[in-house]
């Protein structure tokens, strides 16, 4: 059954966060197939959910990470083998009678062979009780009567529903629906406590997110995002997604009130609600200016600190970024384009 032209919803975890969505179809290629999605989460798609049906970001980064697993896997095997191989011509030779020396005890050789057994018995042992654990989830697992999924914590599972919001951060204010976002939203935001360092030049990130953004963008590496139209390619879906939405459609859903301008995404329209707003909570820290948005308000701190944006193609020089940038489309379009096209 093929989803409705409205129906913006994640095809697994019914996310509604319509600009962590993209579609089922980019999702999907040579390397990670409709096969493997399929195998992986148990759904089967029809031909038409395949070209309309969408996924969250987050959803799409553990179906790249269970691709990670089983390609680890399958590369480990082979050198797995190699050990096993290795190591039983060492025991084959190490079983030869010495030429010289006393052979081991009967006593000597059996205490050997039970040590050697023993955590054998032991991987068994924990490889019966994973079983039976993931059993005891599955019993403990009920099912939400408003989505129909089967969720182990209901409670936690139903304020995605309610958009109940119990927990605030006692820092700033902010409120959540999940204890364990609001520990990792004071870790990453308040504490700026490091969890993934990059490995190639040493950088420290306080979200896995901003850690595989950074790889892609700064060192190219990590899976690429081809347009299927255009053949262009991106370092995040949410590029493609946006490539996708601005040129390729012309689907303006997204429709301002006041003005009655169209945009593509609900974020968008937002940034422009501001504009017919007179509110400027953004207070300059060096002036008394204020502005409507925190962007606002740091291309205009920047001018304090003599900061200056020259023209990547000629002698002028800017105080604002914005500036700069409209300079260079306008005066040098044809570089500008280039420049574009090199960099994805």
């Amino acid at each position: 059954m093929a989803n409705p032209p409205e129906f913006k919803v994640c095809r697994y975890c019914l996310s509604r966060q319509e600009d962590h969505l993209i579609p089922f179809e980019i999702v999907t290629d040579a390397v990670l197939t409709i096969q493997d999605v399929e195998t992986i989460t148990g759904v089967q798609l029809s031909e038409d959910e395949h070209r309309t049906c969408v996924i969250c970001e987050e959803c799409d980064d553990k179906l790249n990470a269970w691709f990670k697993f089983r390609t680890d896997c399958q590369q480990n095997n082979a050198r797995y083998r190699n050990l096993v191989e290795k190591l039983t011509t060492e025991i084959g030779n190490e079983d030869k009678p010495p030429s010289t020396g006393t052979p081991a005890s009967d006593d000597e050789s059996i205490d050997e062979v039970a040590f050697e057994d023993e955590p054998k018995q032991t991987k068994q042992q924990r490889t019966v009780k994973r079983k039976a654990d993931r059993q005891c989830e599955l019993i403990q697992q009920k099912l939400c009567v408003i989505c129909g999924a089967m969720v182990k914590n209901l409670k936690q599972h139903e304020r995605v529903h309610t958009k109940e919001t119990p927990f605030e951060c006692s820092y700033c204010g902010v409120r959540m629906g999940n204890s364990s976002n609001l520990l990792r939203h004071i870790d990453a935001i308040h504490l700026k406590r490091i969890i993934r360092t990059c490995q190639i030049c040493g950088k420290g990130f306080t979200s896995h997110y901003s850690h595989r953004s950074h790889v892609r963008s700064q060192h190219r590496i990590g899976k690429m995002y081809e347009c299927n139209l255009c053949n262009k390619t991106f370092m995040h879906h949410s590029s493609l997604r946006k490539h996708h939405l601005h040129l390729h459609t012309n689907e303006r859903k997204h429709v301002c009130t006041v003005c009655g301008s169209r945009w593509h995404t609900k974020g968008a329209l937002d940034k422009h609600l501001v504009s017919h707003t007179s509110e400027q909570p953004f207070a300059c820290r060096l002036c008394p200016r204020r502005y409507k948005t925190p962007y606002g308000r740091k291309s205009h701190e920047l001018t304090h600190s003599g900061v200056e944006f020259p023209c990547r193609f000629c002698d002028k020089r800017y105080r604002y970024k914005m500036v700069r940038n409209a300079h260079e489309r306008k005066a040098h379009p044809t570089e500008v384009q280039s420049e574009n096209a090199s960099s994805t």
